[in-house]
């Protein structure tokens, strides 16, 4: 009989709709952070930004700009349902992304021609759309753990439960990982944006 109900409770926990599982609550921060860079002519800000750009980690290699995000998560399980039958699964949980943007400040730019000063708003302009992309993608992996959250199954114990929430999230921040690399290689890190200068 024991057997039969655990069963049945699998099974209704398996079939469950995400609309009628628990809730969560989801934030997403974007910041900014600026380098300095000193010149006055085109060529001297290039020669600042490829010596003074953040710097990628993995390739070592220096950008212009860098976006770094973080995707954390907290959760609670069903406690109530964890003593009456010895199952476990997500009553609440909260995903919180935080997109950092590592650009650029020019800081003799009031004193440039108008020209330059154009060409400058126009390329930081395309710099931050290319950026604002990888923040987005950030944001797109937080909605897809809170979904995926949202329908994790029942458990026999926390510890299955807790190694399938990390097993999923792991999963999906890598797919987006990988969906990075794909944006940076589609749009040649922004340059087929317009993110070029001079």
């Amino acid at each position: 009989m024991k057997l039969t109900l655990i069963f049945f409770a699998l099974l209704i926990g398996w079939t469950l709709p995400a609309a009628d599982r628990p809730g969560a609550k989801s934030t997403a921060q974007r910041d900014n952070q600026f380098y300095t860079i000193r010149g006055r002519t085109p060529n001297e800000l290039r020669k600042a930004m490829d010596a003074q750009g953040p710097m990628n980690p993995v390739g070592k290699k220096r950008f212009d700009a860098r976006t770094d995000w973080t995707l954390q998560w907290t959760y609670k399980w069903d406690g109530k349902l964890a003593k009456q039958s010895g199952l476990y699964r997500l009553s609440e949980w909260t995903v919180n992304v935080k997109s950092t943007i590592i650009l650029p400040r020019w800081v003799e730019v009031e004193d440039a021609n108008p020209l330059e000063q154009r060409r400058w708003q126009i390329y930081m302009a395309r710099l931050k759309l290319h950026e604002n992309g990888h923040a987005k993608l950030a944001e797109l992996a937080g909605d897809a753990v809170n979904k995926a959250f949202a329908n994790i199954k029942v458990y026999p114990s926390s510890k299955k439960l807790k190694e399938a929430v990390r097993l999923k999230a792991q999963e999906i921040l890598k797919l987006h990982r990988a969906m990075e690399l794909e944006y940076d290689q589609k749009t040649d890190h922004g340059k087929k944006q317009g993110a070029r200068f001079p």
